[in-house]
């Protein structure tokens, strides 16, 4: 038999008794005589009515009417029952419950009390079952047809324990052959039991044990207790009775057989509460962070608010609003996992999701971006070189590959002495140097790259340098020029390395013959060779000399053969330097001579020099204090800005005309003199000629403010441009441009030719070459020059 029972357990002990089988007759529920009444037909009942569910009733049709302490009936048939387990139930207030059965199938739920009257018709019916308390209209209706039902099942019957002397079952599995039931059940409201198991949304667990003591009482004399055991001749089960002293008798097919008296006892039942926290959907991750490998990045997550999460869902994209693809999951309420298969050096952004029993979070913001990296290829190693005694510079140049990350650092390391020098840059492109080695040791270099995943492995071996102070290089030789008869000068430039030490003198010596000069510098710039023979042509080389000793010998120098200089009288060309320290600008051609009356070389003049210097950058060419000759007339009466230099009208226009000639600057200088400052009374410094007569240099007295034509050669010179004939203009080339040219700006310079006989005089321009006539007022630049031959 097997049953599942629904009653209050802190008032209802369930029994089991084992009765002896073989056991007949039935006993009279008044008088307890024995009367021989077995079941006529092997139909059974199941009404109910009670507050309380109790036990399973398969009494059989035609058993004895039973007392009820309750006064209801209910109707119920049950067929074919031959179990053979009794279970008794009995609850305080005497109400008796019963579950005897003999019968092979269960059909139906009977909680009728001990004693109530059976009124039941047709067979595997069971109807109007009622189950509530004595004031309850709740009904329990059953409707049940169980005719043939051999399907087996477990059916587990749970109930509170009891001490001895009773023979409990608790928690016993019985299996027996199953009768479908349906059955709506409306429960009378009472106090919460003990012995339940509640769980509630907390983080608690609570263990209360409670103990309680309850009797049973026997049942009433004459009622009916069940069928305890046995089988009559006719195969029916023997009906028990209870006795007047408390002893269960069978009747009907044999004399009574007794069981011990029902006593008390006492239970003890444990409830044990767990509660537990309400569970709830994880709240939105925080952002995921990343840590770059090879082709891999690693990613953490942490919880947002909300449940806690059981596990992530990593996702990765390119973009951090692009489409993105699964990447790894992470287990547990935080963590990391590997995203793995990516593409060294492209940039990933990761999300993620958390999730817990009940669901799912919202996702991520993206991450920053991450680059996964391996280190650097080897970079590929160059040229060892002296640096110093103590020191080497390597040069080497990128991998092929980075890595996927940028290159930060490359490292030369020594070997031997692993001394180490590094160079920030991506490139390699500068050489590193490597301080720190030790003068006179060997020693070879290997390089490495390093970027943000690590180093990648080092380069071969460079060539081998041993650091140590060496002789200087070779000086690099210069330009040999005419300084005299017996002189040149010679130019140089200090070698790329001293030898480590500082260089102390360069010798320069002369071939032929072998005469040297020495210039004392730690740099080469010019000396003069003395002692030549004039008339012989010379070419020069140079040496320089440090701690150690002296280099090698420069490569040799151009030819130049010694003779009188340009500004010792010898033949000079444009760019010389002249007599009067300034710079050749103009040679007559073909070797002629020209007229500059006043100057040294009067009729016989071949060359103009120039200053190197401004004598004025802002000068008048006469000024208003002066009285100049008025026209036809040998007496000052009006002032020189507006007078003509010359003396008399019918000799001017043929005086300006000749004084714009090459030569003629001179004999105009001299004249506007005599005009303004001796006849005037003006200081030199007032005014443009005389300032330029007031110049001396290089014990040189005969300087003048040019004429028209010689100012014009001045601008062909220093721009550069090649002279054709006296008469070109200056028009094109670049300032400063012509040999020995120097300090000329874009500027317009003063001449001293007059333009006409009242306001003007000519002037040319440095920027453009153009020539123009301005007012004599016009302040202007000032450069004089010098004939000589």
């Amino acid at each position: 038999m097997g049953f599942v029972s629904k009653i209050n357990r802190a008032s209802v002990l369930l029994f089991a008794f084992t009765i002896p089988l073989g056991v007949t007759g039935q006993v009279n529920a008044a008088n307890e005589k024995l009367v021989s009444k077995p079941s006529l037909i092997s139909v059974c009942v199941n009404p109910s009515k009670s507050i309380l569910r109790a036990a399973q009733d398969d009494r059989c049709l035609g058993d004895p009417p039973v007392k009820s302490n309750i006064g209801s009936t209910s109707t119920g048939i049950t067929t074919s029952s031959k179990s053979k387990i009794l279970i008794t139930v009995k609850t305080s207030g005497s109400a008796k419950y019963f579950n005897p059965s003999s019968n092979p199938l269960r059909a139906a739920q009977d909680d009728r009390p001990l004693g109530e009257s059976t009124s039941s018709t047709g067979t595997g019916l069971t109807s109007t079952g009622k189950t509530g308390s004595f004031s309850s209209t709740t009904s329990n209706t059953t409707n049940s047809k169980n005719t043939t039902n051999n399907k087996n099942t477990n059916i587990a019957v749970t109930t509170s324990t009891t001490t001895a002397p009773q023979r409990v079952v608790t928690n016993v599995a019985v299996t027996t052959p199953t009768v479908a039931v349906t059955t709506t059940i409306v429960a009378p409201t009472t106090t919460a039991p003990t012995n339940t198991t509640t769980t509630a949304p907390t983080n608690t667990t609570t263990t209360t044990t409670t103990s309680s003591s309850t009797t049973t009482n026997k049942g009433e004399a004459g009622s009916f207790a069940g069928y305890l055991g046995g089988t009559c001749p006719d195969g029916s089960g023997i009906p028990w009775y209870w006795g007047s002293g408390g002893q269960a008798r069978a009747g009907g097919c044999s004399a009574a057989a007794s069981i011990a008296p029902i006593s008390t006892g006492s239970s003890e039942s444990a409830a044990t509460t767990t509660t537990g926290a309400p569970v709830v959907v994880p709240g939105t991750p925080a952002t995921p962070t990343g840590v770059s490998g090879n082709a891999q990045v690693t990613v953490s997550v942490t919880a947002g608010t909300g449940g806690t999460p059981t596990s992530y869902t990593i996702t990765k994209s390119t973009t951090s609003g692009g489409t993105y693809t699964t990447g790894c999951t992470v287990t547990g309420a935080s963590g990391s996992c590997v995203v793995t298969g990516l593409t060294n050096g492209t940039a990933y952004f990761f999300k993620t999701t958390a999730t817990n029993s009940v669901g799912t979070s919202g996702l991520s913001a993206a991450s920053s971006s991450v680059r996964p990296a391996t280190v650097p290829d080897a970079p590929t190693i160059g040229t060892a070189t002296l640096a110093s005694a103590t020191s080497v510079t390597v040069a080497c140049t990128a991998p092929s590959s980075n890595g996927g990350a940028t290159i930060t650092t490359y490292t030369a390391t020594s070997s031997p002495g692993g001394i180490t020098g590094p160079l920030t840059s991506a490139t390699c492109g500068s050489a590193i140097t490597v301080s720190g080695l030790t003068t006179g040791t060997a020693y070879t270099f290997t390089v490495t790259a390093t970027n943000s995943a690590g180093t990648s492995v080092a380069s071969s071996a460079s060539n081998s340098v041993t650091p140590a102070v060496t002789v200087p290089g070779a000086p690099t030789i210069g330009t040999a020029t005419n300084a005299g008869p017996t002189s040149v000068t010679v130019a140089c430039t200090t070698p790329a390395s001293n030898g480590f030490a500082t260089i102390t003198t360069y010798t320069f010596t002369s071939s032929p013959g072998g005469i040297t000069a020495t210039l004392t510098s730690a740099t080469c710039t010019t000396t003069t060779v003395t002692g030549l023979t004039t008339g012989t042509a010379y070419t020069f080389t140079v040496t320089a000399t440090n701690s150690v000793g002296t280099s090698v010998a420069s490569a040799d120098s151009n030819s130049v053969t010694t003779a009188v200089t340009c500004a010792a009288g010898g033949a000079c060309i444009v760019g010389d330097t002249g007599p009067g320290g300034g710079i050749v600008f103009y040679v007559q051609a073909s070797s002629g001579t020209f007229t500059s009356t006043g100057s040294d070389c009067n009729t016989a003049c071949k060359y103009l020099e120039v200053a190197t210097s401004h004598q004025s950058t802002a000068i008048e060419w006469a000024t208003t204090a002066a009285v100049c000759y008025a026209a036809g007339s040998d007496s000052g009466s009006s002032i020189c800005q507006e007078t003509s230099i010359y003396s008399n009208s019918a000799g001017q226009a043929a005086s300006r005309t000749a004084a714009t000639a090459i030569g003629m600057g001179m004999a105009n200088t001299n004249a506007i003199y005599a005009r303004v400052t001796t006849a005037g009374g003006a200081a030199t410094s007032a005014y443009a000629a005389g300032i330029a007569w007031e110049f001396s240099n290089n014990g040189k007295t005969d300087w003048h403010l040019p004429s028209k034509d010689e100012l014009n050669q001045m601008c062909k010179w220093q721009r550069g441009v090649a002279w054709t004939s006296d008469a070109t203009v200056c028009t094109g080339g670049t300032m400063n441009s012509g040999r020995g040219a120097s300090g000329f700006t874009t500027a317009t310079y003063w001449s001293s030719s007059e333009y006409d006989a009242t306001l003007r005089a000519s002037s040319q321009s440095f920027s453009s070459g153009t020539q123009y006539t301005n007012f004599k007022n016009s302040r202007f630049y000032v450069r004089s020059v010098r004939a000589f031959g």
